[in-house]
This record gives C-alpha cells, sequence and structure tokens, in this order.
C-alpha cells in the first residue's frame, strides 16, 4: 500500500458480539473501534485480549507505551 501512499491503520479485539437488527453491538465491537481509533498511520494494534491469545505463536510485536 506504501506504493500507493497509504497508510493502513487498523485495530484488532475479540470477543462475543451481539447482533441487533442488522447491526453488530456490544462492548467487544466498542472496545475494537477504540483500539482501530488509536492506531497511527502503518500501525496495526491489538487489545490485551488478542495480545494474549496469540501468546508463544511465533507473531512478534513491540509494545506501544502510553495508551
Amino acid at each position: 500500500m506504501r506504493r500507493l501512499g497509504l497508510e493502513i491503520r487498523a485495530g484488532l479485539h475479540t470477543g462475543e458480539c451481539e447482533i441487533l437488527g442488522d447491526k453488530l453491538s456490544g462492548i467487544a465491537v466498542h472496545t475494537g473501534a477504540r483500539v482501530a481509533s488509536l492506531a497511527g498511520a502503518g500501525e496495526v494494534l491489538v487489545s490485551g485480549t488478542v495480545k494474549d491469545l496469540v501468546a508463544g505463536s511465533g507473531i512478534r510485536s513491540r509494545i506501544r507505551i502510553g495508551l
């Protein structure tokens, strides 16, 4: 994406969602949105829940202080 001049930002969280009509809701949806809102250009942020779930998987990460 950088070749196109685009910087991706993303946030990941996992949890149970509620279906209300044709929309997803619940604390997991709100937490995911909050994590995504904190990501800067070129960053993928994950919640503590995701970090704990991938522990031992070989996925490398850096800790971002100040969140």
